[in-house]
């Protein structure tokens, strides 16, 4: 494959690095550029390699290199530079560039133009092999989503009552999990998160068309021995599908309860994966609600009681951020403004708990704000960061508390 090769310089430059190029890479297309001008037209396409002097005075050499850089589509560029000092070989280097070619320590700059240029040409067939790798990884992604998205239909097919309910299950679920992105003891992968949300009623085909709307679980425990087989039927479908082994885990552990009671396993706390904690939370009030005829206040009030012992606090709090927030699915005449923690002022009304990324409620919704106990807040918050946003009332009732 003929490379596309830029040479950035003074004409008499550029006419000797033209003339070694050509002989390094006969077949390479070469474009010397000696003006401003003739750089922005050179460089308005993608290039393979780009050769620069960086005593070019017609424009910012370092300026140039570092916008190039930052277009995806020269990311596979190869970039490299003559120095004729120490100074300009730092301010290259310093820059990004791949290769600096130091003038000052070669009596024969032509031998050495011509040995870096070999070693250019191998770094320019590397990065062409690695365009081809990126390229089957992304038709594997597809086929992936593909195989997902066939999944997902099927079972829809049988239970297509969850259909309606697919994009919000997936939505919440992954906002919620941004919100632990900055906890250093969670670690969380986004993309079998997304694929467990889609495939999250998977483990229900096997029920009865009696059984289609029954919910899974009842305070914590099965309703019965078929929706107890629920995670373990999850289990058993995906477990040959090695790309899914993370899915596999979700949907096992999806009815784990907080404190160790739940199926089929009785594990607890942290033992129990974070996507499995936060997908039990959205599911259990999205069935919830539509038992409720939509009251989603009463879903969430519902549990709230079991936080702790069913369900993780923290995700309790944070689907409740999202629905009201984010969502927008309940009605608030007087709806409440989010607030940085430098920006609290005494006098504030909480509008919502603060809890921390540990699960420790540092205030009550309805607490008016003092000085000290924002103190505190900020002072807590440098140890164990208060987890999602901060909620204040509205200003009337503030005033009103105050």
């Amino acid at each position: 494959m003929s490379k596309s090769i830029v040479i950035i310089g003074e004409s008499r430059i550029t006419g000797v690095l033209s003339h070694v190029w050509s002989h390094v890479l006969p077949d390479a297309s070469i474009v010397c550029a000696s003006s401003a001008v003739e750089v922005n037209t050179a460089v308005s396409a993608p290039s393979d390699i780009i050769v620069i002097d960086w005593s070019f005075n017609a424009l910012s050499t370092a300026y140039l290199v570092k916008s190039l850089r930052s277009r995806p589509s020269f990311s596979a560029c190869v970039f490299s530079a003559l120095a004729h000092d120490t100074v300009q070989n730092t301010e290259a280097r310093f820059v990004g560039v791949d290769i600096v070619v130091d003038l000052t320590s070669s009596g024969n700059v032509e031998h050495l133009l011509t040995s870096h240029f070999h070693v250019l040409n191998r770094l320019s067939e590397s990065n062409t092999k690695i365009k081809k790798l990126e390229a089957e990884v992304r038709a594997a992604q597809s086929n992936l989503d593909d195989v997902i998205l066939a999944l997902q239909r099927t079972v829809h097919c049988r239970l297509p009552d969850a259909a309606h309910r697919a994009l919000f299950i997936e939505e919440a679920a992954l906002w919620i999990a941004k919100q632990f992105e900055f906890d250093k003891d969670v670690e969380i992968d986004f993309d079998q998160l997304r694929y467990a949300a889609k495939l999250v009623m998977l483990g229900r085909v096997h029920l009865p068309d009696a059984e289609r709307s029954t919910r899974i679980t009842l305070d914590g425990s099965p309703m019965n021995v078929l929706t107890a087989a629920v995670p373990l039927k999850a289990d058993e479908i995906l477990k040959e599908s090695t790309f899914l082994s993370g899915v596999r885990s979700i949907l096992r552990s999806l009815y784990e309860n907080y404190d160790g009671t739940g199926f089929p396993d009785r594990i607890q706390h942290w033992q129990i994966p974070l996507a499995s904690r936060i997908l039990r939370v959205v599911i259990d009030a999205e069935e919830l609600t539509m038992e409720l005829s939509g009251r989603y206040a009463e879903s969430l009030e519902e549990l709230r009681k079991l936080s702790r012992r069913v369900y993780d606090q923290r995700v309790v709090l944070l689907l409740d951020e999202y629905v009201n927030v984010i969502a927008k699915r309940t009605r608030v005449e007087h709806a409440p403004s989010s607030v940085l923690l430098v920006d609290l002022k005494a006098g504030m009304v909480l509008a919502s708990d603060i809890v921390t990324n540990a699960g420790l409620k540092l205030m009550n919704a309805g607490t008016v704000l003092q000085s000290h106990l924002i103190d505190r807040l900020m002072s807590h918050n440098t140890m164990d960061p208060i987890l999602g946003n901060i909620y204040v009332a509205p200003r009337k009732s503030n005033a009103v508390a105050s």
